[in-house]
């Protein structure tokens, strides 16, 4: 299996960087709306790995990122 590690470029300013999210989605989209149009970069712990039953948020989580383009 190849491992790709893929760039990151901003190219507008500011960008909004945030982590540890934990699937929690809604402080997310209140993020895009305080930050519209800014680029958004999340450094990791978007779901909630350890915790009983997270494995649907878990995928919901993922899916938001992925829908969204968010790194």
């Amino acid at each position: 299996m190849e491992t790709r590690i893929i760039s990151i470029e901003i190219k507008k300013f500011p960008a909004v960087i945030f982590t540890d999210t934990h699937t929690n989605i809604q402080n997310i989209q209140k993020l895009k709306e305080l930050f519209s149009g800014v680029q958004m970069i999340c450094l990791g712990d978007i779901t909630s790995m350890f915790s009983k039953g997270a494995n649907d948020a878990n995928i919901r989580s993922i899916q938001f990122f992925m829908d969204n383009r968010i790194p």
